[in-house]
């Protein structure tokens, strides 16, 4: 028997499957990042992209339109901008993702230019990889990069319908994937994550109308969602991420609305109902990031231009 997910009243929770009739409930509290509450110094025009630094706390928020990084220190004051349009070194054009490694290294998806470029934690250009192709180590459409734990990069290689797989200097490790709607296929995948605990990967399969989750090699496990099924039902799944108690949170904008998922593929929880939040607030979550240090679910917010904290 199926029991609907209970919706959150108003701030984001965590709900974590403790028995039949039982579920634990963490409801915290919520605060935003816009330009009114960080001052003049700053005005997001389309943030895409959000990671956090392991080590520091800090928070890198990747602006698409004014091709410029945006940094905040742990406490979300605003602190800095790098980068800018171009071609050249520490020059970006149609940046789509920005991830934080474990050592602080930022990799960034220059995706107009079809190559990442990695940065000191400060900010400042140390290399770049990738051109345009098919091959091992080239690109077609960077949607998204996420760095794990032992500083592996994988990129969604949207264009090719794949995941690549490579060291923080670009040296290629292994891919996989091919186009298709078929089971373990993907078309333009838009997010990809990786479990610390397992290795497993999950994928939002945008074009496929579903989150897709691979054993670390790359063989497929199991699939969530499609159109037409109904409870876990997705429209657009544009990005994943790992949450607390290792949950699987699905940003699904169309729906406007956050999912969570175990890592079995139960739903069990939900946040913002048909683009609304409980508080009457217009909501458009498009991508995810999560805050190890403190839980914190750091959401951005395409309708309103705004990155969204919850802690």
């Amino acid at each position: 028997m199926y029991n609907p997910p209970r919706r959150f009243s108003h701030q984001l929770s965590e709900t974590v499957n403790i028995g039949v009739s039982e579920r634990r409930k963490i409801t915290t509290k919520s605060k935003h990042i816009i330009p009114s509450a960080i001052g003049d110094k700053l005005q997001m025009v389309k943030p895409v992209s959000v990671s956090v630094s392991p080590p520091d706390g800090k928070i890198v928020v990747a602006d698409q339109e004014i091709c410029q990084l945006i940094f905040f220190d742990k406490k979300y004051k605003f602190v800095k901008t790098v980068g800018g349009p171009g071609h050249g070194d520490g020059e970006y054009h149609v940046i789509k993702a920005v991830s934080v490694g474990v050592n602080g290294d930022i990799v960034v998806a220059d995706s107009g230019n079809n190559r990442i470029q990695v940065l000191t934690p400060s900010g400042d250009f140390t290399r770049v990889f990738g051109s345009v192709g098919k091959s091992v180590g080239q690109f077609d459409d960077i949607t998204d990069v996420i760095v794990d734990s032992q500083d592996r990069i994988y990129v969604c290689d949207a264009g090719n319908s794949r995941i690549q797989i490579l060291d923080l200097y670009g040296n290629f490790i292994r891919e996989f994937g091919s186009c298709g709607n078929k089971i373990s296929d993907i078309i333009h995948p838009q997010s990809v994550a990786v479990c610390p605990c397992t290795g497993n990967v999950i994928l939002a399969d945008t074009s496929n109308r579903r989150v897709q989750v691979f054993y670390a090699t790359g063989q497929h496990r199991f699939t969530i969602g499609w159109t037409g099924a109904e409870e876990c039902e997705l429209l657009e799944p544009t990005s994943v991420a790992i949450g607390p108690k290792w949950t699987i949170l699905v940003a699904d904008p169309t729906q406007g609305r956050i999912c969570g998922f175990t890592m079995d593929g139960t739903l069990v929880q939900e946040y913002g109902h048909h683009g609304m939040l409980d508080n009457g607030e217009q909501f458009e979550p498009r991508q995810l990031a999560i805050n190890s240090e403190n839980g914190d679910v750091i959401v951005i917010d395409g309708l309103n231009k705004r990155v969204i904290v919850f802690n």
